[in-house]
């Protein structure tokens, strides 16, 4: 059996995990406990065992047949990727599930149907969890870590799931969230995670959450659960609760304790094993897929300190009065640097993102982020490229940071739930079936990538001021106005946008240039090339011949020393958006 590295997301290295060349496959989670090295993430124990690659029976066997197992202790933060059943070598998680997926529908969550277990758990028979289909091992091996039962066809362990699975999955979808739950952070810091200006429609039940500058719009979905579902608010409260409880009695290994967020029937997608105990088949389930159950709100409306998006010139502050920000960066795909748990990293650095979709949750298909217009900014990035981590860094953190010395670069992990619309629709990660659409943020987004991922094939990257389209004519329906309609309360027309990225590769220059369009719309974006530089007044040439050809490159005529290549949006994904800008370069300079 050949396994290769899991493509489908940035390939992240974990330092506590074997690096003997081994397959090592999770098997459990354990206790939580506060972490020296690291005050501001408790760690988690997960229990691994080494399993054979040439064998498809062993590498699925959970039971007795091999004994080998070790703990490593992880910070929280990184519990958003680690699943049971997942294969690890030499740190990196591979491309293969041990387990496929199964279908569980009609699942009934209530207060009479669930009830909470430690992994141990004895009736008459002997264990609830059979030891020879799932050997967890003994006390000190996280055997009495919690699991929630769910009782059906009158067997009160019919579906076992551990606790937490059920954190990693509705709960903990960030390394912002996990960390939260862990150290009760909502409870005892509630205006550093939630402001003011929340709120409810009855009659629409759209809600209104604001989240504070340094969360992700993605964790509204699991933060507007918990405001509107009591459920959820218990469920996530009983997280850190519980560690707490356990810390001051007689347990030595606090184990997490919590709820669903919510109740009555789901159908779920889960990765699971079957086995026998008491003389009834019963389901462990290891890792959960999907889940139908519904969210307490129809849509959801974020509102955010600061998200990045430009407000409108007429009502904005001026650039003097605005704080600056550090904005995230993505993570770079091939770093060399390990996620590790033993150092809290460098605070005042960009933090990366390693940003997965996984469409987990089947009502938020049908429900839309919105984002309202700004206003005004209160905050201004202090650079508009992103700059790599400083070189003194060695390694990856998911710590919130120190100011003192340190050798770890801070790192987020956030998975994407949902779909956002509106103005400011966030399109990194879009379906491989669809290509992006053609808008400044998937370009800003793109050139970003080139910056940060391409610099060692000669890639430099900066972004002029923005620009408009020259008018042609005196007429208001022009094609250079975005917006061509007439209405009493606005007469005052916006010219089109026009964003260009200016691209040095091995010292020589193209041009990406792309342009507002209306909805209607399907134009290309274009790179110009064939000179060693370009002045303001020779790209005003060649917009205002791009505006009497109403946005069609093609139809324009030479001009002078420069030539343009029409390039049509049909990229998937922002990575390949920056790759086909790449190749576009490499094949004009050829």
């Amino acid at each position: 059996m050949v396994l290769t590295w899991n493509n489908k997301m940035p390939v992240i290295q974990i330092k506590e995990f074997p690096n003997d060349g081994r397959v090592w496959r999770i098997d459990w989670f354990g206790a939580v406990r506060k972490n020296d090295n690291v005050p501001t993430e408790p760690t988690i124990d997960v229990y691994l065992r080494p399993v054979s690659v040439t064998d498809k029976t062993s590498i699925a066997d959970f039971g007795w047949l091999n004994k080998e197992r070790i703990c490593c202790t992880i910070g929280v933060g990184q519990l958003p990727v680690l699943t049971i059943g997942s294969l690890w070598k030499n740190g990196k998680l591979l491309d293969y599930q041990v387990i496929v997926p199964s279908n569980l529908p009609n699942v009934n969550i209530a207060e009479d149907s669930v009830r909470l277990i430690e992994a141990a758990h004895k009736d008459q028979t002997g264990y609830i969890i059979n030891k020879a289909a799932f050997d967890i091992g003994g006390f000190k091996n996280g055997l009495s870590a919690r699991c929630l039962a769910i009782e059906s066809d009158g067997d009160p362990y019919s579906i076992i799931i551990p606790v937490a699975e059920v954190i990693r999955f509705y709960y903990a979808i960030s390394t912002n969230l996990a960390k939260i739950a862990f150290l009760g952070s909502y409870e005892t810091n509630f205006d550093q995670i939630i402001g003011e200006r929340c709120g409810f429609d009855s009659k629409t039940k759209i809600l209104i959450i604001h989240l504070r500058q340094w969360l992700y719009d993605n964790e509204g979905w699991v933060l507007g659960r918990i405001l509107r579902d009591k459920n959820a608010q218990q469920g996530f409260f009983q997280i850190h609760r519980s560690l707490v409880k356990q810390s001051v009695g007689k347990y030595h290994q606090p184990m997490p304790e919590t709820n669903f967020p919510f109740q009555g029937k789901t159908d779920w997608a889960a990765r699971c094993l079957s086995f026998t105990s008491g003389g009834k088949v019963r389901t462990l389930i290891l890792e959960l897929l999907h889940c139908t159950a519904p969210f307490p709100f129809s849509n959801l409306v974020v509102i955010r300190d600061n998200d990045g998006r430009q407000a409108s010139p007429e009502t904005d502050l001026p650039e003097s009065n605005k704080r600056p920000y550090l904005r995230n960066q993505r993570l770079k795909s091939g770093t060399s640097k390990k996620l590790h748990s033993i150092e809290e990293p460098v605070q005042n650095m960009k933090r990366m993102v390693i940003d997965y979709v996984k469409e987990r949750f089947g009502d938020l298909w049908n429900k839309e982020l919105i984002k309202p217009e700004k206003e005004f900014c209160n905050y201004r990035k202090t650079d508009l490229l992103f700059l790599p981590p400083s070189e003194s860094t060695t390694a990856l953190g998911t710590g919130d940071g120190t100011s003192g010395q340190s050798k770890t670069a801070p790192i987020s992990i956030s998975i994407n739930v949902g779909k956002e619309t509106g103005i400011a629709q966030k399109l990194r990660s879009h379906s491989r079936s669809e290509a992006l659409p053609a808008t400044f943020e998937n370009m800003m987004a793109a050139v970003r990538y080139l910056s940060e991922n391409y610099q060692d094939k000669g890639v430099t990257a900066k972004v002029w001021p923005t620009l408009y389209m020259p008018l042609t004519s005196n007429r208001s329906s022009q094609w250079s106005y975005l917006d061509t309609s007439a209405t009493t309360t606005n007469l005052v027309k916006t010219p089109r946008r026009v964003l260009i990225a200016e691209l040095n590769i091995d010292n020589m220059l193209f041009w990406l240039v792309e342009f507002e369009q209306r909805e209607s719309e399907s134009l290309t974006a274009a790179m110009i090339y064939g000179a060693s530089s370009m002045k303001a007044e020779e790209i005003k040439k060649i917009l205002h011949l791009l505006a009497r050809s109403k946005g069609i490159w093609k139809n324009i005529p030479p001009h002078g020393r420069f030539h343009i290549r029409p390039m049509k949006h049909s990229w998937p994904s922002i990575e390949e958006y920056a790759s086909s800008i790449y190749k576009a370069c490499l094949a004009t300079s050829t």
